[in-house]
């Protein structure tokens, strides 16, 4: 369909009396776009990447109004926003004696859906990742042919009938991130996901989930690697677990020792850290984020994977903020965990960015059990030392750190008591 676009350019003051009028009169919806910038407390609700330096307002708001292509004329439309005008002018002097309009059309895009046109399935290592619409699309094709062949339908001499096999060994996720973040293919999803590869290598997995993988995931190109810690983090203790080879990076006591451990997901977004996690051996998962989209996201995957409530328990909260919410999530690891005793998460995962994984450090060890490893990405590679140095004044040792293009993977260690 075709959008006829009105855009009208008023004086800020004007454009919330005015954008009211025009709804009043005849438009279904009204845009406002006013270039101001957000408030201290919006962006930090937002938790995103804000650009340093956005341009100034430059004092005037514009209103958009969409209207059906043949549903007004022109002379229609632009006669209900000169009503509107006359309608809020007692109120408004300084609004403009003649209405300054911009007239364009627009094609109707099913915004919410065309990206997918762009996203298709992919590996990471053993893990094949793949839309859940690829799926959805790929069922009915084969149910039809199951159903051709039931119906009498004969295989040509020399046809096989065995369904074809994929040749490479391990693990399908089903995934659709809806309004939340996570699909995989972004870099700091991919080094979170590539470290839950080599953590969970040697982990038992609850018998009703199989086999767990060995496969190595590879080392993507464009990236570097350091395992030391560095020297920022101070000495490792004596008793702790040195410092890991490049083979062994990234592996915890609990992966070590067979045990299937409980991950707690830190912005959880679409759930594909914690579903990974629980595809490799993770006896379950507890997500936590602050947008409610997020969790139902989250939920929604988990279920296209085969995991229920019982495994992947989610909350809405905000652990920096919220007095209380850590011994809450303790709580409900200790449910899922199958140890006598539940002395914190082997695994937490938080894909957020610097400056929230620097606030959230000092909330961090009180959650991680002894041995156990903090997987943090969602940092841009020149904001490394300062996740580094947060996590080492928080009791943390950071251990482990990838780059890949632009972005970072930052592993923090919870050392053993010195004895």
């Amino acid at each position: 369909m075709i959008y006829n676009r009105y855009e009208i350019t008023v004086p800020l003051s004007c454009s919330e009396l005015l954008a009211d009028a025009l709804a009043e009169g005849g438009f279904e919806g009204v845009e406002v776009n006013d270039g101001l910038p957000l408030t201290e407390a919006e962006q930090k609700a937002m938790f995103t990447d804000i650009p340093a330096s956005l341009p100034e307002s430059d004092g005037f708001s514009r209103l958009e109004v969409y209207v059906p292509e043949g549903e007004r004329t022109d002379e229609e439309i632009r006669a209900l926003i000169g009503n509107a005008f006359e309608e809020v002018r007692p109120f408004l002097p300084e609004l403009p004696a003649i209405p300054q309009i911009v007239s364009s059309s627009t094609k109707d895009e099913d915004w919410a859906n065309n990206w997918k046109a762009f996203f298709h399935g992919f590996r990471i290592g053993d893990l094949k990742i793949t839309p859940s619409w690829e799926r959805e699309a790929e069922e009915p094709a084969a149910g039809k042919a199951s159903a051709g062949m039931a119906s009498g339908e004969q295989a040509a001499e020399g046809e096989s009938r065995e369904e074809p096999q994929n040749d490479l060994p391990g693990h399908e996720l089903f995934i659709d991130p809806g309004a939340a973040f996570g699909t995989g293919a972004h870099e700091t999803t991919r080094l979170c996901i590539e470290a839950l590869q080599k953590a969970l290598q040697g982990v038992k997995k609850p018998e009703s989930s199989g086999a767990a993988s060995s496969n190595d995931p590879p080392v993507s190109s464009g990236e570097t690697a350091t395992n030391a810690a560095p020297a920022s983090s101070g000495a490792v203790p004596s008793n702790a677990e040195p410092a890991p080879s490049s083979e062994a990076a990234g592996k915890t006591a609990a992966a070590a020792a067979g045990a299937a451990p409980v991950l707690l997901d830190i912005g959880t977004g679409s759930g594909i850290l914690s579903i990974v996690a629980m595809l490799y051996g993770a006896r379950g998962a507890v997500g936590v984020d602050l947008d409610p989209l997020a969790l139902q996201s989250a939920r929604e995957n988990a279920e296209k994977n085969g995991i229920g409530e019982d495994r992947f328990l989610l909350i809405r909260g905000n652990l920096i903020e919220e007095e209380g919410l850590g011994e809450r999530l303790l709580s409900l690891g200790e449910g899922l965990s199958d140890r006598e005793s539940f002395r914190g998460f082997p695994l937490i995962c938080g894909n957020l960015l610097a400056e929230v994984l620097i606030a959230m450090a000092p909330f961090i060890p009180r959650l991680l059990c002894h041995g156990g490893l903090f997987i943090t990405s969602g940092i841009l590679k020149e904001k490394v030392k300062a996740v580094e140095l947060a996590f080492s004044e928080a009791g943390l040792v950071p251990w482990h750190t990838r780059i890949l293009g632009d972005w970072a993977l930052v592993t923090a260690k919870k050392p053993y008591p010195e004895r």
